[in-house]
């Protein structure tokens, strides 16, 4: 069972990983470093205000897959598949950026791994190495969640802890050394402020996105944790992660000039090697983005595994998915199905990590702008359930929240990284994963037998917390 303080882990770990060694460059080139800064002090409040739509939710229904058991329970299965589906492809392509992300920066920690490209994809090599590194470690962390959720969840603990206190360290050392001068031009190039900004910001969602990790493992939280203990985790883990990401700006563009800073390949971390003339920090910074990329990797396939799970057990996915191992009581095939798929976008090589980071960063608004229409009509339907945690503010507040999420929904849709034959390659992933999934529904629908209705919802919404349910083997 998980308690309050590995639910944290958990959320917090999901969203600090390691995409700001990759993504600080390209933040604060487009927004400058005050732009990135109000980039994600803005997306960071929005997300809290989802997280607060969140953790209502989780307080009414703490069932394993979060927003799939939330969906049902108000809109039915039509609408919890779609979720899930979406959420599905969010975390895949999550998966996908933290393996090439582990290629990059070890070959940037030990370049004795690069090794000669077996071939080119857009102007971007990709060696034996990477492809090595990114399915490796995708098998690796596939093993270590087959082999049972307590002790991927002493993983996340112990990464977490060890990544706080060096990347603390590190912000602590950017900033006593920090000169105001150096963080000038403080936004992105003239007369395209907007746009720079825009372009950190449509990405913070997927920055931010770890944190709903949490309300998808909720059923397995230990029976002391209460349901408004587990929202306020969650609420925390994204205030936290937000001025985690703030402080890091300011400590590393205040070390460089701006031009100097952004030839760096990886400037969050060889910033402090050409400032202080030590590759000691650097080295040290390096080694907290690879915990952080396996603390995300992770709490990722851990949740996104727990999502295939209770959609295969009510039905609403190929019945094999909610197989469980016989020694382990994991949903084994589960989390081997996403890390063959996740695998194979490890062969596209590094060109994939800007429409990966923009697909998911879709997905998840999407996603958050599902939960807060779900508060909403479940406000208006009925007010006088019982609700541990409540959005502070209201129904004013989750209209914000809603109406937010719909605009960086239409933000991330016209701000692509790139053009397949002039079609937004983000759009053609979309439009195929879509499609995709109306076949699967059509499909399972026509090869399952029916399920009785109040026997699905018993197994989506669960009866796990009260016992009469088994959730996971391995959980308790």
């Amino acid at each position: 069972m998980l308690g309050a303080g590995q639910l944290f882990a958990l959320g917090f770990g999901g969203i600090v990983g390691v995409g700001w060694v990759i993504g600080l460059g390209a933040w604060v080139g487009q927004a400058g470093p005050v732009g990135a800064v109000v980039a994600f002090v803005l997306g960071g409040a929005l997300t809290v205000l989802v997280g607060c739509c969140y953790a209502e939710l989780l307080g009414i229904l703490p069932a394993c897959g979060g927003e799939i058991a939330y969906a049902y329970d108000i809109c039915g299965a039509g609408a919890c598949f779609a979720v899930g589906w979406l959420l599905v492809l969010a975390n895949v392509v999550t998966l996908v950026f933290e393996a090439l992300s582990l290629s990059w920066i070890t070959a940037t920690l030990i370049p004795a791994i690069r090794s000669q490209p077996l071939y080119t994809l857009a102007g971007y090599p990709v060696s034996a190495g990477d492809l090595v590194l990114g399915i490796g470690g995708m098998l690796l962390m596939a093993w270590l969640n087959v082999a049972g959720l307590r002790f991927a969840a002493k993983l996340q603990d112990a990464f977490t802890l060890a990544k706080v206190a060096m990347i603390s360290l590190a912000i602590v050392v950017g900033l006593s050394a920090l000169s105001p001068v150096r963080l000038e031009p403080l936004f992105g190039p003239p007369a395209a402020e907007w746009v720079g900004l825009r372009g950190v910001l449509v990405a913070v969602p997927f920055w931010l996105s770890g944190f709903a990790n949490v309300s998808q493992v909720a059923a397995e939280a230990d029976a002391r944790v209460s349901p408004r203990k587990m929202g306020l985790m969650l609420i925390w883990s994204i205030v936290a992660a937000t001025a985690f990401y703030v402080l890091l700006i300011v400590a590393c563009a205040g070390l460089l000039p701006r031009a100097e800073l952004l030839a760096l390949e990886l400037p969050a971390a060889q910033v402090f090697e050409r400032r202080f003339g030590s590759g000691g920090l650097t080295r040290l910074v390096l080694i907290v983005a690879l915990l952080g990329n396996i603390t995300v990797w992770n709490s990722t396939l851990i949740a996104t595994s727990r999502v295939l799970y209770a959609l295969a057990r009510a039905g609403l996915m190929p019945a094999s998915l909610a197989r469980v191992h016989a020694r382990h009581g994991t949903p084994a095939l589960a989390i081997l199905s996403i890390s063959a798929i996740a695998s194979v976008g490890v062969l596209l090589g590094k060109e994939a990590i800007a429409p990966v980071v923009n697909v998911a960063s879709t997905c998840f608004a999407i996603v958050g702008a599902v939960v807060c229409g779900l508060v909403l009509v479940l406000r208006y339907r009925d007010p006088t359930r019982p609700r541990p945690f409540r959005v502070p503010g209201g129904l004013p507040l989750a209209w914000v929240a809603l109406l937010s999420s719909l605009g960086l929904i239409a933000v991330s849709l016209a701000t692509p990284s790139g053009f397949l034959r002039r079609v937004p390659v983000e759009w053609l992933l979309l439009a195929l994963w879509i499609l995709g999934g109306a076949l699967l529904w059509v499909r399972v629908r026509r090869s399952q037998p029916e399920m009785d209705e109040e026997q699905r919802r018993a197994l989506i919404l669960g009866a796990e917390r009260d016992g009469a349910i088994p959730l996971l083997p391995d959980a308790t």
